[in-house]
C-alpha cells in the first residue's frame, strides 16, 4: 500500500466542494471563509475585568465541629484534614500528631493483651 503525498490531500481548513464556498457579487471584497463543522470550531477563553469571587471549595462536617466550616481552596481544607482528622483514636476521639503516636497511645490505653499485663504488673 503506497502512502499518499502531501499534493494529493487538500490543506486543513478548506472544504474541496465548491457549494461550501460562497460567491460574492463584488470581486475587489474580501472572501469569506467557508463554514466549518462544529467539532472544528475554535473555542475562546472569555475574560472579564471582574476580580473574581471567593467561591466555596470544600466543606468540612466531620465529627469535632459543632458547624459545618468552609475552606476557599482545596489546599487549606488538606491542611485542615491533616491536622484534625487523619490522627484521631476511634475510641476516645483524641487527635495526634503522627500516626506513630496514635498507636503508641491504642497500645498503652485501649489494647486489652496491655491491660491484663498492666494488671499482672508484668513489664509492657
Amino acid at each position: 500500500m503506497a502512502k499518499r503525498s502531501r499534493e494529493d490531500s487538500s490543506p486543513v481548513g478548506t472544504i474541496d466542494s465548491p457549494s461550501a464556498v460562497s460567491s460574492s457579487s463584488d470581486p475587489g471584497s474580501p472572501p469569506v471563509p467557508p463554514v466549518l463543522d462544529e467539532s472544528h470550531s475554535t473555542k475562546y477563553l472569555q475574560v472579564s475585568d471582574e476580580p473574581a469571587r471567593a467561591s466555596v471549595a470544600m466543606k468540612c462536617s466531620l465529627a469535632p465541629h459543632p458547624d459545618t466550616i468552609t475552606f476557599t481552596t482545596f489546599e487549606a481544607f488538606e491542611v485542615h484534614y491533616a491536622q484534625y482528622h487523619s490522627n484521631r483514636c476511634s475510641e476516645c476521639r483524641k487527635n495526634f500528631p503522627t500516626e506513630h503516636f496514635l498507636g503508641l497511645h491504642i497500645s498503652e490505653n485501649h489494647d486489652p493483651l496491655v491491660a491484663a499485663r498492666k494488671a499482672r504488673e508484668e513489664k509492657t
